[in-house]
């Protein structure tokens, strides 16, 4: 192998091993704050949604009685049909893909499950 090629590898490696102590140390921070918030903590006892998942909605939803039911929680995710209709008949539209992708993109996988 060429010395300059070693050289440009040996560097890449070094920032990959920088980057993987720093994600680390992120998600040290996000699991000290789950244990801290009760909130956090009843979410991850949900099959399939882990620490990630848990803050990410918790950030996101200040408060979840906002929410009349679950099915406006997951509309305002955009994880159900949109709903439209008039004199009582109601008609399924598409996925509104709303609110924040990030936690839709966390939250599909659980729902698959």
């Amino acid at each position: 192998m060429p010395e300059l090629a070693r050289v440009k590898l040996l560097s890449q490696l070094e920032a990959l091993k920088s980057l993987k102590a720093r994600i680390d140390a992120l998600e040290r921070r996000i699991g000290s704050w789950q244990r801290r918030e009760a909130d956090c903590e009843r979410l991850a006892t949900i099959p399939g949604v882990g620490r990630l998942t848990a803050t990410a909605v918790v950030a996101t939803v200040a408060d979840a009685r906002s929410f009349r039911s679950g099915r406006k929680f997951a509309a305002f995710l955009g994880l159900v049909p949109r709903q439209s209709g008039t004199g009582g008949r109601v008609k399924l539209l598409g996925i509104s893909k709303r609110g924040d992708p990030y936690l839709r993109t966390l939250l599909i996988p659980v729902l698959a499950a």
